[in-house]
Parts: C-alpha cells; structure tokens; sequence
C-alpha cells in the first residue's frame, strides 16, 4: 500500500509562538531577504533588559519598510505575481549569495520596473498599479528586450518630454507625466515589460492582456471553458485551431481565418470571450508600442457573489478604476499580500480575509501600512513545528505550486492531454491518462536534470521570471528520492 505524507501534512503540523529572535529573524526575512545583523540581536537583547522589546521592534518594522531593499523586494514580488520576463536568468548557486547584498539592481533600468519601485517607496495606493500616470522614461540607450521607453512611450508623448531626451544632456530618465483625465495610460498595464509579456497578435486580439488582468487583480484563472480534452480532442483542436488539418494555407485564407472569429462565438468558449473581448478592445490600436487614441471597452464578468457586473468604460484608465471599485480586485489583492508575508500554507478562512479586506481599504491601500499590520498579526509571529520530513514535502510543494501557475490550462503538444498539475499530489493523481507516482517522479528529475545538478535543465524555461537555485533543485532531488522508496514500480 502506498504512503504519502502529505495527506497526513495538514494535521500533523502545528504552530508555536516564535522567540523575540525569531520574529526578528522573520521580519528581516520578508521585509528585506535575508536575516539581521548580529548587532541587531545585540540591540534586541538590551531592549529586553530595558524591557522595550516591542518598541524596538516596531522600530525595526519601521527601519525595514524605509530600506531601498524591501521596495526592491516588494517590485520582484509584482514582476512575479504579473509573471514579466525577466531581464536576469543567472542561475543562482543559493539565496545567499544576495544575503547582505544592500543596494537594489542595477540591471532593471526600464520604466516598468522604476514604476514598480516607486509605488512601494512612495507608499502610493496599490490601486496605482492600474490607474496611475506617473511614469520615468529612460533614455534611448536603455532598452528591454529591444523596445525602448522613449519608443514605447513616442505617440504619448508632450513635445517638451520629446525634446529633454532627444538632447539628454547627461540626464539618465526623464519624467513623464499624464493628468487624471488623459485616458490612455493605466498604471503597468501600459507599461512596455507588460506588453511585452502579453503579446497580442490579429488573432489573438489582445485577449492575452484581458485574461492577464482577470487573473492578477480579480482572481479569476480564466480556466477555458470545454469539454473534458479525454472525451473529444479532435474537437478541442478545431476549436482552438480553425482548419488545423490543413498543411498549408493560401493567403487569402490566411486573411479569411485572421477575420474570422467564430472560436469566440462558440458555446464552449463564449464564457470567457464575453469577459476577454469587451475588455481586450481597450487595448485596440497598441500592439507593441502605447497608442495615441483611446479606446472604449468594458469590465463584464460574474462576480464571486454569483452577480453580473457590466461597466461600459472610455478608454482603459476607466476600465483600471472599475476594477479598484469591485470587491473581488479587494479580497485578490489581501490574498496576494497573504501570500507573500504569512504564506499560502496558512489557511486564510473567510473571516480573516473579510478582516484583511476591511483593513486595506482602511489604510488607504497603501501597501507599507498593510505589510505593517500583517507582520503584527500572529500568523506572522507563529512557527511551524514538523520533522524534517514534513519540512522537505512542504518546501516542495511550494515550488510545485509556483511551477503549475505556469503550466495551468496547458496542454501536451504531442499527445493534446492536458500537463501533469503539479499541485496535485500524489503526483499523477488526477491525470487523463498515466497515474503512476514513480512514472512522474521520474519525468520531473528529467526534466530538471537532477543527475546533473540541474545543468541542462528545460524547466523552467530561460524566459520564466524566476529559476531554481542549486539549493533548490537540490532539495527536490531528496524529495524524489524519499518518495521513490514509496513506489512500486511497473
């Protein structure tokens, strides 16, 4: 009989109230990425003897939310959670080798990322991230992934911004500033790292951005909406790829297939194309640089209340405002920051998250006075207690959890099943077709190239945003082989 310890991870762990040094410890952790200095544990110990712990402490919060550091921190977290390309795939022998490393990147010089670190620095509304017009343009010699800012930005452009890079004079950026009433800017949506990682073709019809937008600030996956792929794949890849049995196509039904959209109108797809094509059409006439118009779309959804919400919008700053009116973009968010700084692996109950969500509209959104009340909370001040073993399965989990954000709704492109999820575990569990544990063990040693140390490894792929340290693959190398031992082999 087959054992797996994480059926039984849930109730076997427990929580302890972590030591003064430990919630320090923490707190340096989450806030700045690596853990305090030893003259901070000095310093924690005479606060102590004073008794002033908890004024240092709160101290330290304090100190720790002001560190460069952490708004660098905090714009990793975003470019994740938005899953933007990253501009830096070195592969990391280990998280220590940025432990003491105080001073923010220097090779994320982009307006994307400047925007992203301004708003935690300035403790600017979260909703910023999609209504604001505030912006640094870099000059032309900086570029991402061969786009430049002053290309990206050239239609939107005032002509005094024009000029000021145009002669640079030595400047590094240049400020960019749209009025509340300019229409065609929304925060980092029209960003050129977001529309570089979502982009749009004639056909796709900037459905991409939509479910992007769907899926980071409401919470919503936007799961497609078809049959089981093990009842009918033909049918799946007629839906998805009209006329596919075809090896070749004139150029007039190339034209005819970009004009035709009947994918969208069918029963089994118009669920999410009712949601992605009035909010896609906010985005018409930008495909890779930001267009001079705007354009008029709508936020149209059902809500997690089970309600209808249609809002015709003008331009896609008034589709960005809609979204920071619903509840749903609330509770998404609270689960982000949860996320981050309590971790996934604590249950959020409904209570909570109702609480969290009244606290965030109390503080303004301001995502520093937030982070400041959920590391005072004592989910954050509790520890897990578990064997070793418990440790390593937990740790795993979490990385499989971030590798099937990726993979979610993917399909083989050999065999048309749906990926292996990954988040489901014993692995294989719930697959189409092959259910064994030890079948999946081994292709995911494969495909990390464990034997090898990860040396030439396939996932995750050079474009994804984050890789695995050495550590890491290290310690998915031990998992594999403790469940190994479990499996009995065909």
């Amino acid at each position: 009989m087959k054992k797996y310890i994480l059926c039984f991870l849930v109730p076997l762990i427990s929580h302890a109230q972590l030591s003064d040094e430990g919630y320090l410890n923490r707190l340096s952790q989450a806030l700045k990425g690596h853990s305090p200095t030893s003259l901070e544990y000095s310093e924690l110990n005479i606060a102590r003897e004073r008794n002033q712990t908890e004024s240092y402490l709160n101290g330290k919060i304090t100190e720790y939310l002001s560190n460069p550091v952490y708004a660098d921190k905090m714009r990793s977290r975003i470019v994740e959670m938005l899953k933007l390309k990253s501009s830096n795939t070195a592969f990391l022998a280990s998280r220590e080798e940025l432990a003491y490393n105080e001073s923010p990147s220097k090779d994320r010089d982009n307006s994307t990322d400047e925007f992203l670190t301004q708003l935690i620095r300035q403790n600017k509304s979260w909703d910023s991230l999609l209504t604001s017009g505030s912006y640094k343009v870099f000059t032309a010699d900086q570029e991402y992934f061969g786009i430049t800012d002053s290309k990206f930005y050239e239609f939107v452009m005032d002509l005094e911004t024009k000029k000021s890079i145009l002669e640079k004079n030595n400047k590094y950026s240049v400020p960019l500033e749209f009025s509340d009433a300019d229409g065609r800017v929304a925060g980092v949506l029209t960003t050129p790292r977001f529309f570089e990682r979502y982009a749009t073709t004639a056909i796709n019809k900037n459905r991409r951005r939509a479910a992007a937008i769907f899926k980071n600030f409401l919470c919503d996956n936007m799961m497609a909406a078809v049959p089981d792929p093990s009842e009918n794949k033909s049918r799946i890849v007629e839906i998805q790829y009209p006329k596919a049995k075809q090896e070749s196509f004139t150029e007039a039904e190339i034209r005819a297939i970009m004009q035709d959209d009947s994918h969208g109108s069918l029963a089994d797809c118009k669920s999410c194309h009712d949601k992605l094509d009035p909010m896609g059409n906010v985005f018409l006439g930008s495909r890779t640089i930001l267009s001079k118009f705007q354009w008029p779309g709508a936020l149209a959804y059902k809500n997690s209340k089970n309600e209808d919400i249609s809002i015709k919008v003008q331009n896609i700053r008034e589709l960005g405002k809609a979204i920071t009116q619903q509840e749903d973009y609330v509770t998404c968010q609270v689960r982000h920051f949860w996320g981050w700084f309590i971790g996934n692996d604590i249950p959020l109950s409904s209570e909570v998250l109702s609480e969290l969500s009244q606290k965030f509209n109390e503080v303004g959104r301001k995502p520093n006075d937030f982070v400041r009340h959920l590391v005072k909370r004592s989910e954050f001040k509790n520890r897990l207690v578990e064997n070793p073993e418990q440790k390593i399965n937990r740790q795993v989990y979490n990385l499989f959890k971030k590798c099937q954000s990726c993979h979610e709704g993917q399909a083989d492109e050999v065999t048309g099943e749906a990926l292996l999820n990954l988040a489901v575990w014993p692995l294989g569990k719930n697959h189409e077709s092959e259910k064994n544990t030890g079948f999946w063990l081994d292709r995911v040693s494969e495909k990390l190239d464990l034997k090898n140390g990860g040396r030439d490894r396939s996932m995750p792929p050079a474009k994804s945003n984050w890789n695995l340290t050495r550590d890491e693959l290290a310690l998915i190398k031990t998992w594999i082989s403790l469940e190994s031992k479990k499996q009995v082999r065909p």
